[in-house]
């Protein structure tokens, strides 16, 4: 049988963590997946490393410059169309994917949905980072569950507004009604401006709880303080900002 989800894994100067990320899917409950790693222009060579390491695991794509995240998912958007696979999971270089991962999206994705798993802290392996998310009128973003060690409370499937990038398995035919990745973003909130496309096109996302991860947080950017990711947050945060009222209402 011919495999139905592509996994789009997108490495930038992280061979360990990304090495560990694909490692961890090997052990995965249902094998009915293929992995495309595409490294995004890293100048440490680590995108040449893990061909070289990974090449009998995964499919290896080699960008000339740093594109960023959205554009880097697009590419492998258009590559999962080209090779007629019917699901695709965008999956962060930086986590741990418990063995139950993908077969727990993959048995929830149904016609018109995103779907999203339960990120815990990978150095707190007990406290939820991440379990859905909604978008506050400040312009912020609340992550369900954020600091909280796991409970009974974050144990059924829950409707959503976002959608976490770290992790999302949809249908391939979802981006015929909502468009690609929008790479104004290059990274972060780039999450936020899809999940809001996704209720004007009456897309549902949901969270799955037996879906589960943990999450290192930032391994490409240098973490969740670092110089880039605090520009980028507030660069795209305003850039979201403007462009709120079509996402949500189409003027």
């Amino acid at each position: 049988m011919n495999k139905e989800i592509c996994i789009i894994i997108i490495n930038y100067q992280t061979y360990l963590d990304t090495y560990e990320t694909i490692m961890s899917l090997q052990n995965q409950s249902l094998k009915n997946f293929d992995i495309l790693l595409i490294d995004n222009g890293s100048s440490d060579d680590s995108g040449i490393k893990l061909k070289n390491d990974l090449n009998n695991l995964c499919e290896v794509m080699l960008l000339e410059k740093n594109v960023g995240f959205s554009a880097a998912n697009n590419i492998g958007i258009e590559y999962a169309k080209a090779n007629n696979y019917k699901y695709i999971m965008f999956l962060n270089s930086d986590v741990i994917a418990d063995e139950f991962l993908v077969e727990e999206l993959f048995n929830n994705c149904v016609d018109s949905t995103l779907v999203v798993p339960k990120c815990y802290f990978y150095y707190n392996k007990e406290y939820i980072w991440d379990f859905g998310a909604e978008y506050t009128c400040f312009g912020s973003i609340y992550n369900y569950g954020y600091g909280k060690k796991d409970s009974e409370k974050y144990s059924k499937k829950e409707k959503r507004s976002l959608a976490t990038g770290c992790c999302i398995m949809t249908k391939i035919n979802t981006f015929n009604k909502i468009g690609c990745w929008d790479e104004d973003y290059f990274m972060y909130r780039e999450d936020t401006d899809l999940s809001l496309r996704c209720k004007k096109n009456n897309v549902y996302i949901y969270a799955i709880p037996n879906a589960k991860l943990w999450h290192k947080i930032g391994g490409s950017s240098g973490g969740e303080l670092s110089q880039s990711t605090v520009y980028y947050m507030i660069r795209n945060t305003l850039i979201m900002n403007k462009k709120i009222r079509y996402l949500l209402y189409g003027n």
